[in-house]
């Protein structure tokens, strides 16, 4: 883990159009990684929420949303942070309901017809 007396943060995510919620957040998210990855970030995001005082379910989805907007890179399950550009950010942004929809992740069918249910 890196010095956590403070975190560098590059000048440029300052002065970027991210919302300033998902600014904190990879703030929050360069505090625990080491040169702005994290390996496996998948099997560690629990632990890296608890530490942040977040909920596991809310760091995904800022981190899931981050990366369309184009402030993370994902390879090969490790998270990099990066600055995102202007047109990665207004390309995330247009993404559609419908898509954003579609990524979430599937819920198993109900057994129950909505009739009988009644």
């Amino acid at each position: 883990m890196p010095d956590e007396k403070f975190t560098v943060v590059p000048n440029e995510l300052l002065y970027c159009d991210l919302d300033p919620t998902l600014k904190l957040v990879w703030i929050q998210l360069a505090s625990l990684c080491r040169r702005g990855e994290s390996i496996d970030f998948a099997k560690k995001v629990t632990g890296m929420a608890e530490t942040l005082g977040v909920s596991a379910q809310g760091l995904r989805k800022s981190v899931n949303k981050m990366h369309r907007l184009g402030a993370i890179r994902k390879e090969d399950g490790n998270m990099i942070l990066v600055v995102p550009t202007a047109e990665a950010l207004e390309e995330g942004e247009s993404q559609s309901i419908s898509a954003e929809v579609e990524e979430q992740r599937k819920r198993k069918p109900s057994v129950l017809i909505q009739n009988e249910s009644w």
